[in-house]
């Protein structure tokens, strides 16, 4: 990168001078800008510079693009052939998190360049988000903006895929420590509480989640043609996981949706509107309250459901068949259901000795003898 001295004379005899700026793009593009003062080309040096070094530097004929204008963008790709969020889909609820995580996204870097958005502004944003309050003046939780910071990672890595962007700002962005939640199972007796509470079009779908393990929004997206009453079975087309599977049912959940039983293709239904029930947050919320639950979410009862198939002896494969767990992995987290089936394996192994009643010394009792010598002479 230099400036040098240019002089040309003009048609009409004039003699120009100008200051040019001489340098190489990122990519290897040779690049010349004129100007009429030293000083002028020694700022724009300086500028140029500077944004190659903190990897800002935009290439020539680039299009500048706002942040909300990417954003909207984003969003339309996201839902682009699917139904918007306010729908019914299987996975309404998660949707309707990142829209409003990308709202929040949009609020603060509203009216900022695409390309000017630095590391600095993204910790700055974690900072402010993290002494902000809801409006019901709660504090926001760190899981919250860790899955806040995610999207907009998602969001950057885009922008560079299309060419928007040079390097992703965010990718180098530590995410804060989030306390894990301690997962209470509740009893046959609390979980009765809860279903006697909800209100009456809400019970099967409790019942329903208990006994299957079905997601939220694989329940509320069920319809008639899903369920094989004398097959015992829910097929689910549309997962979470995107893979279809076979959810086996009990006799009392057969029982429970004969009776639900309706000329509408949608299992259930708002009493009030006759729609498909859209939203479980206030009905559920008010149940757990007057059932005495506290911090007890709609998911947790899928917890359940593995919990107690794990601790009543059901293999960890089995388990993850039947709630559509990505992986084994997934299941292993229940390690605290497993105890009672371990302590049971263990128990195994005595009967294939049998009682032996025979007196085994420690090998540091005998000096000359080792250890494995020593319970072999106590054994015989």
């Amino acid at each position: 990168m230099s400036i040098h001295v240019r002089n040309w004379e003009t048609k009409k005899g004039e003699v120009k001078t100008a200051f040019v700026l001489d340098y190489y793009e990122p990519n290897g593009t040779r690049r010349r800008e004129f100007f009429d003062k030293l000083s002028d080309a020694k700022k724009a040096q300086a500028i140029i510079r500077a944004d190659i070094l903190r990897n800002e530097y935009r290439l020539k004929g680039e299009k500048k693009l706002r942040f909300e204008e990417f954003a909207r963008e984003f969003g339309e790709r996201r839902t682009k052939g699917k139904r918007r969020a306010c729908r019914r889909d299987p996975l309404k609820p998660a949707r309707l998190k990142e829209d409003s995580r990308l709202d929040h996204l949009t609020d603060y870097f509203r009216g900022m360049y695409l390309s000017k958005i630095t590391r600095r502004q993204v910790e700055d944003y974690r900072s402010t988000r993290l002494e902000a309050q809801t409006y019901r003046k709660r504090t926001i939780k760190p899981r919250s903006i860790n899955r806040e910071i995610a999207l907009l990672r998602r969001m950057f890595n885009e922008a560079v895929e299309y060419g928007y962007l040079d390097n992703n700002p965010a990718s180098r962005i530590k995410m804060f420590d989030e306390p894990k939640k301690e997962l209470v199972i509740p009893s046959n007796d609390e979980l009765d509480n809860l279903i006697r509470a909800a209100a009456p079009h809400l019970r099967p779908i409790i019942i329903l989640a208990v006994q299957t393990g079905m997601r939220q929004g694989e329940i509320l997206n069920l319809r008639w043609r899903d369920v094989d009453l004398e097959k015992r079975s829910i097929y689910l087309s549309k997962t979470k996981s995107g893979k279809p599977r076979r959810v086996p049912l009990t006799d009392f959940v057969v029982d429970i949706l004969g009776r639900l039983k309706s000329a509408s293709e949608h299992i259930f239904l708002n009493p009030d509107t006759g729609r498909p029930i859209q939203c479980l947050r206030t009905g559920y919320t008010a149940a757990c309250r007057r059932a005495g639950f506290k911090d007890f979410t709609f998911h947790d009862l899928r917890h359940c459901t593995v919990s107690y198939l794990l601790g009543r002896g059901v293999d960890p494969v089995t388990v993850s068949q039947i709630v559509g767990h990505g992986n084994l992995g997934m299941t292993a987290l229940y390690s605290h259901a497993l105890t009672p089936n371990m302590e049971r394996a263990v128990e195994t192994l005595s009967a294939c000795f049998g009682k032996v009643d025979v007196k085994v010394d420690t090998w540091r009792t005998h000096k000359t003898k080792s250890a494995p010598e020593v319970l072999l002479e106590s054994i015989n």
